[in-house]
């Protein structure tokens, strides 16, 4: 039998040892597996229990960070409220993937039958896929009358923000 280099040196005492050796020695002890799963649940488990033991002793305000326990809780009480929240998330995503799906079509069309638009165009959308969709989120946002303090120093790119 051939030694691989992937053996390991057991693997080629065993191969080279004889049949009374092989019998003398004792059996490797097998070790338990854990499921793949058990390392992520234990870590998710030991952050919740850490987050409630920091609400219970009262190191951080209940307003700045509610416990696990209060946070369950109001996904029971507002649960029709979120539902419905949800569902009209749910329908804004999806039309939006739509859009976004028959533009980029349509763009990407074009740009491939007609190679000058391609090429004007090429910098563009190469540079705009750098730009992290939250940074957009936030721009668009901050613009929209929504969380323009998430725009420290912005007074001059947004007409909203440059009136303070």
């Amino acid at each position: 039998m051939a030694v691989s280099p992937r053996d390991t040196p057991a693997e080629k005492d065993a191969r080279s040892a004889t049949p009374a050796e092989k019998d003398a020695r004792p059996a490797p002890a097998r070790r338990l597996a854990a499921p793949r799963w058990l390392p992520g649940a234990v870590g998710v488990a030991l952050i919740v229990a850490l987050w409630q033991a920091a609400c219970s002793f009262e190191l951080v305000p209940s307003y700045l960070l509610p416990s696990p326990v209060q946070v369950v809780m109001s996904f029971v009480d507002d649960a029709a409220l979120l539902g419905g929240h949800c569902m009209t998330t749910l329908y804004e995503a999806a039309l939006g993937l739509g859009i976004g799906v028959a533009l980029g079509f349509v763009v990407a069309v074009l740009m491939d039958r007609f190679g000058w638009l391609g090429r004007a165009l090429d910098p563009i959308v190469t540079v705009s896929q750098t730009i992290p969709t939250i940074a957009l989120w936030h721009r668009a946002q901050g613009c929209a009358g929504g969380a323009d303090h998430l725009l420290p120093g912005d007074g001059g790119a947004c007409p909203r923000l440059s009136q303070r």
